[in-house]
This record gives C-alpha cells, sequence and structure tokens, in this order.
C-alpha cells in the first residue's frame, strides 16, 4: 500500500467515515434523551455516559465504529459531539 493515490483515498475514506460516526453518534445520544421513561433508563443503565448510542445503534454501524478505533489504534472514543 505504497501508492500514494490509494494512501490518499483510504485516509480520505477513514476520516470520512469517521466524520459520520461521530455526527450519527451525537444524533443518536441525544435521540435517547427523549425516548419513553422505561426506554431511556434502560439504556442509560446499560451504558456509560456518552455511549448510550449503543442502545439505539444497528449491528452494523457499531462494528463500522469498532473497526474505526482499530485502525486509529485507539486513538478515537467516540463521545457526545
Amino acid at each position: 500500500m505504497t501508492d500514494p493515490t490509494t494512501r490518499l483515498a483510504l485516509t480520505t475514506l477513514i476520516a470520512s467515515a469517521i466524520s459520520h460516526c461521530e455526527h450519527e453518534i451525537a444524533e443518536m445520544n441525544r435521540a435517547v434523551r427523549l425516548l419513553e421513561k422505561d426506554d431511556r433508563r434502560r439504556i442509560e443503565a446499560t451504558w456509560q455516559d456518552g455511549q448510550q448510542w449503543r442502545g439505539l445503534a444497528s449491528d452494523d454501524f457499531t462494528r463500522m465504529v469498532e473497526a474505526l478505533v482499530i485502525l486509529t489504534d485507539g486513538a478515537l472514543t467516540f463521545r457526545d459531539g
């Protein structure tokens, strides 16, 4: 993967995916606050602060976030934005 064009494409793809995930996570964390009381409490009891989005996320989205964390050597936390 030494081709500069390939590296640029991958860097752009990863940066765009990170930006998209950050936006979606912030939206999901805000949405948790609008849920019915029982659903909101269940999610808040299950996930630590800033991670409540996991209670609303699809398995595919969660896997994508986890893959991005691995690709960035754990530098990403995807907290409430």
